[in-house]
Formats: structure tokens, C-alpha cells, sequence
């Protein structure tokens, strides 16, 4: 849309009618929300820019003041928002899926050749019985309209059977099984349809409410907010026709994420960037002084003696190691291997754009996303042109207390090499896939061992078993180095700082930025100090009581972490999760079990997700979070 077009129509319709009646308005403060809320921000003069979930969460407080759950529907998204005493204390927006939304109403109402104002809420009370929809998304949901009608339902039955389904869709994949109080209010566009509305109440045998003017609430909890402003206000006026702008899109080439940047110039002033990942264009606009993030630390640490020179010194046989999925844990373990060998170990690219394309254009099975990207780390090597490319089956992890029966990978990890395989052609280049188990049990060892000197005979590259054990076991040191020097930074951290944010999650949905879009750097942006999981110590954590037999060693770590951030009022934390994840489906509920008295932000990974997203995720959980101290929450 032309969204800066529309706003400086609506100002002047403003204007004109100030003008009609000759009164003369001061503004005291101007506040902006929205997907485009920090382009407009800019371009009228705001004062603040407020995420929608507390925009809409102002004013639900504002219409009613014992408010305890906010149902929100749009045209394009919907939210759920629990409050408490006039603060948000959790919240949910949809994921994916648009099945839920009012652009899908209004899509099908058409297809139903059928005015969705009125006639749809008249023809679902008409219907006497609805059809079975279900909730699943909106592919499938045209397809069961499509049988509906061929087994003879009639066209009120299939509206009232979209109106149940909104709603399934709503509470199955936003809410999700969260608290919904006693006082409730509908709002957004969607609220408007008596139908939905009614199936609610239905559904939930509850009282719904919707306030008036409910299609305009993120606005009205704008203007809520404009109040706070301090000082006079910076906005420009309602007359800005005479207030140019041009609008240009780039890709950014000063880095390998080749970010799609929007530049808009507004008069002779200095332009405004927008869709960046980093600060590089940022200029100072009075903006929150930045926190610490120690993901740099991390990364530093974990990149500590490996040298990008190595990509072109030919002095001895290059081994290539992909910079994506546990490498983003046991690269130390790697690469004090393979240089005690007498390899150079060259990495791939950081993953970038064009490593995620070339992945998509590679895989033929519906993975996780951090799976799917292995493919295009792989192609980068090879077009490296290195002598050989590190590709293990790994089987399990170190262990963390005695009392671990199991510490295993998910099923991908395990099987990558077999997977990549199948998908690339190896006929020129060396692949070295070993089973490592790295339990520390003495079968495990041996098992390990004898993997690894068979794929280098049978890649006739022969090691001697004695130089392997003595490279293996030099770097199991290196690997308990690093974790035990994050360890040790992290108590510092903790002594040092308030306020800690703790990225929970798998080593790469935390750790690659090529994966979850820098939301280290977003949380830093906002004034937060963010540490990586592994900052906290486990070692004293058990989890044996509540699940003794948790097996995966990720499932442990998490879990664990989880207990100690919901013992210290200084932490809370951000879970970094990804689309079609088989073990974080159970993992992440139970994670909700241990934080079910300390609120928490989930957040969905895959390649379709963007900045602005998440950004409204992480503002909308830091407002509520830290509006009356994190002691009290």
C-alpha cells in the first residue's frame, strides 16, 4: 500500500475541517503504531512509537479497567493479551497461519458471493446448524467448504461454519491454552461481525464485549499513549501536502546478508533507512542507549584460534567445517581436532541470503529451517573448493549430570550426512562422515574412534588410530575450555548487571543471524542486556524429578536453564524455536511448566519470517515485562 499517501490525506481532511470551523488545536503529543509505525513516525514528527499489543492493551485498560483478556482480530493478524491489574502480563500473536484472520472472512464471504457487512452475520443466524470446518489452515478449510457443499449444505451453513471456524482457529493456534478471564473484550475489525462474536460466547460460554468503535482501538491506545509525552511535541502539522518525499529500495551490499532497505527522504532532511539488520544506517534520533549483548563475547570465544586465512593456505590438505547447526556449539572440539591432524580448517560463509536460496532450490523434504540451510553451507564449501568437507552423524552430546540416561540429537542432526548425500553430488569432492557419540562413556569413545579412523581409510587418507585418540582427546579439553569460560563470564554478568535478557533455544536459532534475523542485536537495540543460555550454570539444576528421562540433550539444557531463570528475578528470557521442530514441540511445553509463574516470549523461526514481526513481538513483551520492575512480575 501507499501508507505515507494515506496519512497525509487523512492529516489534511483534518486540516480542512479545523479550518471549516475556525478553531485552532495545539498538539501536545503524537504517538504512532502499526506495521509502518516507525516510517510514519518519521514522516509526521511523532514523539513515540509503540508496538500494536500495547496500543490495543492501553486502550482495552482505558474502556475497562477490570479487563483481564483482550481478543484482537484484524485483517491480517490477530493477538491475544492477558492483563493483570492494568499490565500486560502475557500475550500471543498468530504465527503463520492467515486462516485466522479477517482477510480470510472476507475472501470466503466473496467466494460466496456474500456482502461480509450484514448479510454474512444474518445468514449465519439463519442457519438452524453449521458445518464443521475445523481449524486448519486456509487451503484446507476451502477445500472442506468445497465438500461441504457437494454433499448438500446450504450457503447459511457454510457462513455459520466459517464463523465456528475463525474462532477454533483462534483459541487452537493463538491462544493456545492460555488463561482467558472473565472479563473479556473483542476487539478489531473482525469484532464488527455479530457471527464470530457470537460463536465466542458460544464456544467459551462466556460474556464477550465489544466496545465501541472497535475497529480503531490500536489507535485509540495510541493516542492513550501520546499523553506521556514530555516536553512539546515534534509533530509537523496536518497540512503536509507541501511535505515531498521520495522513496527508493536497495540491497545492501556491505555485508553478505544483502538486507532489502527502503530509503525515504523527507524534504531536505536526512534520510530515514528502513529493513536493515544492523545499525549501519541508523543516525541519532534521541534513540534507548543500547545494552550489552554477549553474543559477541561468544562468538569471539567460539571462533578463538581459527583463522579466515586458512581458506587460502594451500600448505596442507583443507578441511571444510559448515557454520551452521551444533557447529554453533562444538566448533572448538572441530577445529582442535582437525588442525592436531594437520588439516586447515576452512568454514563456510556466515549464513546469508544467498546460502538460505540456494538451500530452498536444494531441499525436496519439508525440514526445519536450520536443517534446510546445511544444504546451501555444504554447496559454499565445495565452492571453496576444499579437499574435503566434515560431515558427522552426531549421535548424542556431553552429559550434564550423571543421572542422564541419554543425551541425543534430534533424528536430523543424526542422520545430516545420509540426507546431504542424497541431495548433492560428491563426485569431486571428499566427504568425511564419522558417527560421533560424545557421551564420555567408554563405549561411546570406542565407537567413535573406530568411526572416524574408517572414513579416513576408506577415504584413503589413513591416520593412525593413536594420532586420532590423542587429537580427540586434546580437543574434548578445548570444547570444556569454552563452556567453562562462558560459564564464568556469565556469573560475572549476573553480579554485574540488572534487567539480563536470556536467549533460550537450540546453539544455532540462538547463535546464527542468518537464521533469526540478529534478534540478539534487536534486544540490545532496545536496552537490554542479552546473554546466550549457555552463560548460566546447570551443573547444580536437576530436572530428574520432573522428567527422568528426558533424552535429548538439548530438552535437558533448556529445562534446566528454565529453572534458573524463573528462580532469579533478575533474568527473564526470549525462546528461540523453529517451524516443524519434532522435539520442541514437547520440549517447548514443558518449558511452559516451569515458567507458568514468570512470563516469557516464544518466538517461531522459518524462512518467511521479517523484521517487523519480531520487533513487535520483543517491544510488546519488554513493555510489559519491565513497566513496574521485574521484581514485581
Amino acid at each position: 500500500g501507499k501508507p505515507i499517501e494515506m496519512v497525509r490525506d487523512t492529516l489534511y481532511e483534518i486540516h480542512l475541517l479545523l479550518k471549516n470551523f475556525d478553531v485552532n488545536v495545539s498538539v501536545e503529543g503524537v504517538c504512532t503504531t502499526g506495521s509502518g509505525r516507525y516510517l510514519i513516525a518519521d514522516y509526521i514528527g511523532a514523539d513515540i512509537v509503540k508496538n500494536e499489543i500495547t496500543a490495543q492493551a492501553a486502550a482495552a485498560i482505558f474502556i475497562d479497567k477490570d479487563v483481564d483478556t483482550v481478543f484482537e482480530i484484524g485483517g491480517q493478524d490477530s493477538k491475544y493479551i492477558r492483563i493483570k491489574d492494568g499490565v500486560v502480563i502475557d500475550f500471543e500473536m498468530n504465527k503463520a497461519c492467515a486462516a485466522g484472520t479477517g482477510s480470510f472472512l472476507e475472501e470466503q464471504a466473496q467466494k460466496l458471493n456474500i456482502d461480509i457487512i450484514g448479510e454474512f452475520s444474518d445468514k449465519a443466524f439463519n442457519a438452524g446448524n453449521s458445518c464443521d470446518l475445523g481449524d486448519r489452515c486456509t487451503v484446507f478449510m476451502e477445500s472442506d467448504l468445497i465438500s461441504h457443499q457437494q454433499k448438500g449444505a446450504n450457503k447459511d451453513q457454510l457462513i455459520a461454519g466459517l464463523a465456528y471456524s475463525i474462532v477454533e482457529n483462534y483459541l487452537n493456534k493463538v491462544v493456545m491454552g492460555k488463561p482467558i478471564g472473565e472479563h473479556i473484550l473483542f476487539q478489531g475489525g473482525v469484532a464488527s461481525n455479530q457471527a464470530v462474536a457470537s460463536a465466542f460466547g458460544s464456544i467459551l460460554n462466556k460474556k464477550i464485549v465489544i466496545p465501541e468503535n472497535n475497529e480503531v482501538t490500536g489507535a485509540i491506545g495510541s493516542a492513550l499513549i501520546a499523553f506521556k509525552n514530555n516536553g512539546p511535541s515534534k509533530f509537523v502539522g496536518f497540512d503536509l501536502r507541501s511535505r515531498e518525499y521520495s522513496q527508493e529500495s536497495f540491497e545492501c551490499m556491505k555485508c553478505t546478508n544483502l538486507c532489502d532497505v527502503n530509503k525515504v527522504t523527507v524534504g531536505r532532511e536526512p534520510s530515514h533507512y528502513y529493513g536493515a539488520r544492523c545499525d549501519i544506517f541508523e543516525i541519532d534520533k534521541n534513540k534507548i542507549e543500547k545494552g550489552e549483548n554477549f553474543f559477541k563475547f561468544r562468538k569471539e570465544l567460539l571462533l578463538e584460534g581459527y583463522s579466515a586465512e586458512n581458506e587460502n593456505d594451500f600448505s596442507r590438505p583443507r578441511i571444510g567445517i559448515t557454520l551452521c547447526l551444533e557447529t554453533y556449539d562444538l566448533f572448538p572440539f572441530y577445529n582442535e581436532f582437525f588442525t592436531r591432524l594437520g588439516f586447515n580448517v576452512v568454514l563456510s560463509n556466515e549464513t546469508n541470503r544467498s546460502i538460505v536460496n540456494l538451500s530452498n532450490m536444494l531441499s525436496v523434504t519439508d525440514t526445519c529451517f536450520p536443517v534446510k540451510v546445511m544444504l546451501g553451507h555444504v554447496r559454499n564449501l565445495m565452492d571453496k573448493k576444499v579437499d574435503a568437507i566434515f560431515l558427522p552423524a552426531l549421535v548424542n552430546r556431553e552429559k550434564n549430570h550423571n543421572f542422564q540416561a541419554n543425551t541425543c540429537q534430534c533424528p536430523y542432526i543424526q542422520g545430516i550426512p545420509y540426507m546431504i548425500k542424497s541431495l548433492i553430488d560428491f563426485s569431486q569432492t571428499k566427504v568425511i562422515s564419522p558417527k560421533l557419540r560424545l557421551s564420555g562413556s567408554n563405549y561411546d569413545y570406542d565407537l567413535t574412534m573406530s568411526s572416524i579412523v574408517s572414513q579416513f581409510k576408506d577415504l584413503h587418507m589413513p591416520i593412525s588410530k593413536g594420532k586420532v585418540m590423542n587429537a580427540f582427546n586434546r580437543a574434548v579439553k578445548k570444547q570444556k575450555r569454552f563452556f567453562e569460560t562462558l560459564k564464568n563470564k556469565g556469573k560475572e554478568v549476573l553480579d554485574k548487571y540488572n534487567n539480563i535478557i536470556v536467549l533460550v533455544g537450540r546453539p544455532y536459532n540462538t547463535q546464527d543471524e542468518g537464521i533469526n534475523l540478529s534478534i540478539s542485536n534487536k534486544i540490545a537495540s532496545l536496552g537490554l542486556t542479552v546473554v546466550p543460555m549457555d552463560f548460566l550454570d546447570i551443573s547444580g539444576v536437576s530436572i530428574y524429578e520432573e522428567h527422568d528421562n528426558m533424552f535429548w540433550h538439548s530438552g535437558h539444557k533448556i529445562l534446566s536453564v528454565a529453572k534458573i531463570i524463573m528462580d532469579n528475578p533478575k533474568l527473564n528470557t526470549v525462546y528461540i524455536t523453529n517451524y516443524a521442530c519434532g522435539p520442541d514441540s514437547f520440549i517447548k511445553t514443558f518449558f511452559a511448566d516451569y515458567m507458568k509463574h514468570k512470563p516469557y516470549l516464544e518466538m517461531e523461526i522459518d524462512e518467511h519470517n521479517a523484521d517487523s514481526g519480531y520487533v513487535t513481538r520483543l517491544e510488546a513483551f519488554f513493555d510489559s515485562v519491565y513497566k513496574f520492575g521485574m521484581e514485581n512480575v
